[in-house]
């Protein structure tokens, strides 16, 4: 477990994004020196005073900055709740960087896809591109209250499509609507692509056939519920080809389309 780290984190900033959604701003150095795009955080999400929730909750990375790692996070129980009452100087105990992240290629035309909450792991990985200005991000969410980090994409000088379910911004369409749109235009340039992807697991699974579709590798950040973070719990299994399984915190949770069986 080399350059993994139980840390107690500072609260820098919690700001509220929506009325759901939060960005938290934490003071990390050992974590921030070491992070890659698509790893995560287990955050005891509780004071020790009380036993609940008991077990800590995975997170990905948002954002870093010199010592600074930002969590965007949407409030769905208890642990969450407690999240959003954090201040400025309040201490939370964060275990990671865990998992393996997302491996940029060279030489190829990069395309971030995003779902929902899934902005939190691209967001970061758009930091870290070789070409952003030759890269092109696609987010897409319900409405736009749930597109998040537009202005800040749009500061590092990549191209940017947005769609939305009910087509209040963007294109009313889904995100990979987006994507098979695009690619029929990339794909008559013969261009070298290589996609990365986070969101919801059926807009992975239609990413996954889209892929397939025009024989293109994608990359994929898989979300499940874990309670360790490090593969001993066996709560996070997934099925993968050949009849294996994999663990999504321990061998991912980046993983390749074509290693995941998309049930």
């Amino acid at each position: 477990m080399s350059n993994i780290f139980n840390t107690n984190a500072t609260v820098l900033e919690n700001i509220k994004v929506n009325p759901q959604t939060f960005r938290l701003i934490l003071k990390a150095p050992k974590i921030a020196s070491h992070v890659v795009p698509g790893q995560f955080c287990m955050v005891k999400t509780r004071d020790n005073s009380y036993q609940d929730p008991l077990l800590r909750r995975p997170f990905s990375i948002n954002r870093v900055k010199e010592d600074n790692i930002h969590i965007l996070y949407r409030i769905v129980g208890k642990g969450t709740q407690y999240m959003s009452n954090l201040s400025k100087g309040d201490k939370i105990e964060l275990l990671g960087p865990l998992g393996n992240g997302f491996t940029l290629k060279k030489d190829t035309k990069n395309i971030l896809v995003a779902g929902g909450m899934g902005i939190a792991p691209i967001s970061f990985l758009a930091t870290r591109l070789p070409n952003p200005k030759d890269s092109i991000i696609l987010i897409g969410a319900a409405n736009r209250d749930e597109i998040f980090d537009v202005d800040y994409l749009k500061r590092l000088g990549i191209n940017l499509l947005i769609a939305t379910d009910d087509g209040s911004l963007g294109k009313k369409a889904f995100v990979t609507d987006l994507l098979r749109d695009l690619l029929n235009n990339l794909y008559k340039k013969r261009e070298n692509i290589m996609i990365y992807s986070c969101g919801p697991y059926p807009m992975l699974k239609a990413l996954a056939n889209i892929c397939k579709e025009f024989n293109i590798r994608a990359q994929v950040s898989m979300e499940a519920k874990m309670a360790c973070g490090i593969g001993l719990c066996l709560g996070c299994v997934i099925s993968g080809k050949d009849e294996k399984f994999l663990h999504v915190c321990k061998d991912g949770p980046v993983f390749y389309t074509d290693d995941i069986y998309w049930s």
